[in-house]
């Protein structure tokens, strides 16, 4: 869908500059149907595809922090 192609293409402009974090603001999920979160495990994924490590910081749990330097732990 848009948002995955949008995804990639964000992590894949970051890499190609060099960038070495990209935040997603991705929301907690108050506006999704049922309030579960969609964006977030969305990005979440897909930095694990790119091996990228990605978390959410515990003080703003709306956004995913990737790491373009740092694999997954695994």
């Amino acid at each position: 869908n848009d948002a995955k192609e949008k995804i990639r293409e964000a992590l894949v402009n970051a890499k190609s500059m060099n960038i070495g974090v990209i935040h997603f603001i991705t929301g907690v999920g108050n506006h999704s149907q049922n309030g579960v979160p969609i964006l977030k495990p969305l990005v979440l994924d897909i930095c694990e595809g790119f091996n990228v490590k990605a978390t959410v910081p515990s003080l703003n749990p709306g956004v995913v922090v990737c790491d373009l330097n740092k694999p997954v732990d695994k």
